[in-house]
């Protein structure tokens, strides 16, 4: 079973420059997949009824053209495949004349509710149709390893706003507090091309955290990692690429 889901991008959904963000793009591929599981009968309450959640701990975005303010776009989903804790999600965002905008693909554990440890997602017993040959993104989402240099760090503080109905800071969120690091002059002139993430911890109301960034190549790859006060844990690791932004005439 596949699953397709309508949006109209509104002005809070756009940037600047009236392009897509990507924090909304997140937020779009997280509610195209709670449609899809909704429907297919792994849902959150379903789960629930199980003892189960699915937690997301891998997601690679890949931009092919932003969709502007007022346009429509459709996301596709798909499960890809499942494989002993982790289960892949696929996702395609197209305009309404068919054409790919954004690729993305995602994986997901099985958490049993009351350990809180992962499970083998072959005793979830809903039937999952799965699309193996079918990836919207060809590389697998591997291990994001930890900064090897430290180029700059910003901090900040986890607020009410950024939290979500378990309490913990929003999968969402990551996205706007890593990319809040880019000066403004840096995003006026450059155009995100690819963002990967590894969530590997959760964030709680009024954490102190630190992002971390390395300057792979400067003006087109940049790592960065989420280092959280309290604790001395890192709770995310990410890529970003971005390439020159073509000035219209």
């Amino acid at each position: 079973m596949k699953s397709i889901s309508t949006f109209k991008i509104t002005a809070n959904n756009v940037d600047t420059e009236y392009e897509l963000n990507l924090h909304s793009i997140a937020e779009f591929l997280q509610e195209a997949s709670i449609n899809h599981a909704d429907k297919a009968g792994f849902g959150y309450e379903d789960m629930q009824k199980m003892g189960l959640f699915w937690i997301l701990t891998r997601v690679k975005i890949v931009i092919h053209k932003l969709p502007k303010w007022r346009d429509t776009i459709n996301v596709e989903t798909w499960v890809v495949n499942r494989e002993r804790f982790f289960t892949r999600r696929d996702f395609e965002i197209t305009n309404k004349t068919g054409e790919v905008l954004i690729s993305a693909t995602s994986g997901w554990m099985l958490i049993d509710t009351e350990n809180k440890r992962p499970q083998h997602v072959e005793i979830c017993p809903v039937n999952m149709e799965m699309y193996p040959e079918r990836l919207s993104v060809k590389q697998t989402l591997d291990k994001i390893e930890e900064i090897s240099e430290l180029s700059y760090s910003h901090a900040y503080t986890v607020k009410y706003s950024d939290l979500d109905f378990i309490n913990h800071l929003n999968n969402t969120k990551y996205y706007n507090i890593i990319l809040d690091t880019y000066y403004i002059k840096f995003r006026k002139e450059h155009v995100l091309k690819s963002f990967e993430i590894n969530y590997l911890a959760e964030g709680l109301y009024h954490d102190k955290l630190y992002v971390h960034t390395e300057i792979i190549s400067e003006g087109n790859e940049y790592k960065h990692q989420i280092y959280r006060e309290k604790d001395k844990k890192i709770i995310c690791r990410a890529v970003a690429q971005w390439e020159k932004r073509v000035q219209q005439k």
